[in-house]
C-alpha cells in the first residue's frame, strides 16, 4: 500500500518568468528574516497576495496564479518563513475562493444576472498542490531509487479560469469536492520519467505570459 506521507515533490513549469519575479520579491526580505531568527523570534507575512488592491483581472483569477501560488508558498518557506496569510475578500480577484454569490464581476465590475454563486479561483488548486505536499507533518523529504506514485496538475492555458484538474479531480463545485475519478500513475524513480510542457523559453513580464499556450504539470511523489 502506498503511504499517506508526501515524500518527493517535483515543480516543473518551464515558465521560469514565475520564478524568477517571486524569488526577486522574497529575497529582499532575508535580511529581515535572519534577523527575526537571530534574535529567536518567528517571521511571518501576515498578509499578502499575487498582486496589490485585490488583485489583477486577467492575471490573478487565472492558472497562472496557482503556479504562482505553488512557487511562492514553497519558495518562502525554503527562505525561513514560517507563515503566510493571504488575504482574500468577498469579490477580490485574487481569492481561492468566492464565499458568497457575486452580483456584480469581478473583472470589469459589470451587473452579473443570475448572480454568480459561490466557486472557487484557480489559486485554490495551487493550495491544494501545496497541502498535499506538506501532509499532516508539516514536512516533506525526498527519495530517490524506489517506485512511488504521481499526481498531476493539468492546465491548459494561462490565462484559463476554470477548468483545471489536481489527479484528473475538479473542485468546481458547490460543494468544492473531488469530482471524477482520481488519476494516478506509478513510476519508477530509478528508470526516469517524463514531463511534458509546451512553454521552454523566458518570459519577464506577467502580462505577457497570460495568453500563452501551455501545458503544466505538478508532480506529487509518494513513496511505496
Amino acid at each position: 500500500m502506498f503511504r499517506s506521507e508526501p515524500r518527493f515533490l517535483l515543480v516543473r513549469t518551464n515558465l521560469y518568468a514565475i520564478q524568477w519575479m517571486v524569488r526577486g520579491n522574497l529575497t529582499i526580505y532575508e535580511a529581515d528574516i535572519a534577523e527575526t531568527h537571530r534574535r529567536g523570534l518567528t517571521y511571518i507575512l501576515g498578509e499578502m497576495n499575487s498582486i496589490a488592491c485585490h488583485g489583477a483581472p486577467g492575471v490573478s483569477n487565472t492558472a497562472g496564479a496557482a503556479l504562482w501560488t505553488i512557487e511562492f508558498t514553497l519558495q518562502a518557506a525554503t527562505l525561513g518563513i514560517k507563515e503566510l496569510f493571504f488575504h482574500e475578500g468577498i469579490g477580490y480577484k485574487y481569492n481561492f475562493m468566492q464565499p458568497i454569490s457575486l452580483n456584480r464581476s469581478i473583472v470589469d465590475g459589470s451587473p452579473l444576472d443570475p448572480p454568480a454563486p459561490p466557486h472557487i479561483q484557480p489559486p485554490f488548486y495551487g493550495g491544494l498542490v501545496v497541502n498535499t505536499f506538506v501532509g499532516h507533518t508539516g514536512g516533506a523529504f525526498e527519495v530517490q531509487g524506489r517506485r512511488a506514485i504521481l499526481k498531476r496538475l493539468v492546465i491548459e492555458h494561462a490565462d484559463d479560469t476554470e477548468g483545471l484538474t489536481w489527479a484528473g479531480q475538479s473542485y468546481e463545485n458547490s460543494n468544492v469536492s473531488p469530482e471524477g475519478k482520481l488519476a494516478t500513475e506509478e513510476v519508477d524513480l530509478s528508470e526516469g520519467f517524463d514531463i511534458r510542457s509546451t512553454c521552454s523559453s523566458r518570459i519577464p513580464d506577467v502580462v505577457e505570459y497570460k495568453n500563452l499556450r501551455w501545458f503544466v504539470y505538478t508532480l506529487l511523489f509518494n513513496a511505496l
